[in-house]
């Protein structure tokens, strides 16, 4: 679908950004994504480095996956040449195992 205004493709009862309208809708809280020329609905406020966005999930997606591959080398865990993949994950998965037991004794202490 069409917005009639200033024909960009939007989503089936959404509103387009330019403010047209189609009806009347069951939320009035419906927001685009933050994304230009995307029309999804957002479905999560995520707090970025520029300041707060409402992404869809195509987006959130792409932000996560963007965050990873930076972090992942920072934190050691990139893949390693020399490493399969079933190394590689139970070596990813030992990394999570002792940051998560760092997270739950500082659960404890705070309580």
């Amino acid at each position: 679908m069409k917005c009639p205004e200033c024909a960009k493709e939007i989503f089936e009862r959404s509103v387009c950004r330019c403010g047209w309208k189609q009806g009347v809708f069951d939320s009035p809280k419906f927001i685009n994504c933050a994304y230009e020329n995307c029309a999804a609905p957002a479905i999560a406020r995520i707090e970025t480095k520029l300041g707060v966005k409402n992404m869809c999930d195509f987006h959130i997606t792409e932000y996560r996956t963007r965050a990873s591959m930076y972090n992942l080398p920072t934190w050691g865990m990139e893949k390693l040449a020399s490493e399969t993949n079933d190394e590689w994950v139970l070596r990813m998965r030992q990394f999570v195992r002792e940051k998560a037991r760092g997270v739950n004794k500082s659960l404890e202490t705070k309580t």
